[in-house]
């Protein structure tokens, strides 16, 4: 499993959007950590990280841990995910923490947190995942 797991973190990394956050991966069995360092360029005009940030991280920590339950070959995209924002960070890092709660042949239920560096509560989601067709696909197996 471990190789899988590894996979998963190369395709983090492979991905477009990885290339602007610039995001750490760790991908275990049913979990998986984003951690991304904030820049100035992720702050809106109010002087805080904007939520797609936000939305980046946690999204990524909880597709990764969906995928980490899931045979190498196949993956889960989301289908369905909700945040709650509930403190605005303007320096330091976003480390989002994403676990399985509930899965099904066809479904993965996950739960996610974002954490400043010192462990201050930032934002909560929940994802949905749903088998897909993807490139990642391609990129899973050796």
């Amino acid at each position: 499993m471990e190789a899988h797991y590894r996979r998963l973190e190369q395709i983090e990394m492979s991905n477009p959007s990885s290339a602007y956050y610039a995001p750490q991966m760790e991908v275990g069995e049913g979990t998986a950590v984003c951690t991304i360092t904030i820049r100035p360029e992720f702050l809106h005009g109010g002087g805080v990280v904007h939520g797609s940030v936000y939305f980046f991280a946690l999204d990524d920590a909880a597709t990764f841990a969906a995928n980490s339950v899931v045979a190498e070959g196949d993956f889960f995209m989301t289908s369905g995910f909700t945040i709650h924002f509930l403190r605005p960070a303007a320096s330091g890092i976003i480390r989002a923490t994403g676990r399985v709660v509930n899965r099904s042949r066809r479904q993965i239920l996950v739960d996610v947190v974002a954490e400043d560096e010192n462990g201050r509560l930032l934002a909560r989601g929940t994802g949905t995942f749903m088998a897909g067709r993807s490139a990642h696909n391609r990129l899973a197996t050796p």
